[in-house]
């Protein structure tokens, strides 16, 4: 699995980003199933630059933690059958399932792990790794199994 990782903003949040976002990935494609490697894009931005995509592409005019654009539309969650005969989907220079992009919100992400009393730049990291792979595992692009619907999210 490829992962292109863009993280902009001032607000640090002190986590492997990368490391965390490949194993989450990584295990999403296992449970999966997914017979291709794949690739995915993740924005980690601020509030502003989300909302501005959320007014853009959803109509919704506010920060919103994650929002997923899938690149690849499936049938049915995790069908990748019909993947054989439709080359559309694949990066014609190295031949990787495109699946989407995620961009997350690091302001919201702070703000909600600490309504749930997880307060980043403490020393609990594991806590602080449970709340980051818990938004890419939410943000994970459309079609795949375990995606949920973005109208569904507020």
């Amino acid at each position: 699995m490829r992962l292109f990782l863009e993280d902009e903003g001032a607000l640090d949040l002190k986590l492997p980003y990368e490391e965390l976002a490949t194993k989450v990935a990584d295990a999403v494609l296992d449970y999966e199933k997914c017979p291709y490697e794949a690739q995915v894009e993740l924005l980690l931005t601020m509030n502003e630059e989300i909302r501005q995509m959320n007014l853009e592409f959803r109509g919704i005019d506010r920060a919103t933690d994650v929002l997923s654009f899938p690149m690849t539309e499936f049938p049915s969650p995790a069908d990748y059958a019909y993947l054989d005969t439709d080359d559309s989907s694949f990066d014609p220079e190295t031949g990787e399932l495109m699946l989407g992009n995620i961009v997350i919100s690091k302001e919201r992400a702070k703000e909600q792990a600490g309504f749930c009393a997880l307060f980043f730049g403490e020393e609990d990291h594991d806590e602080q790794h449970n709340q980051a792979a818990f938004w890419l595992f939410a943000g994970w692009p459309q079609g795949t199994s375990v995606y949920h619907h973005p109208q569904e999210r507020s």
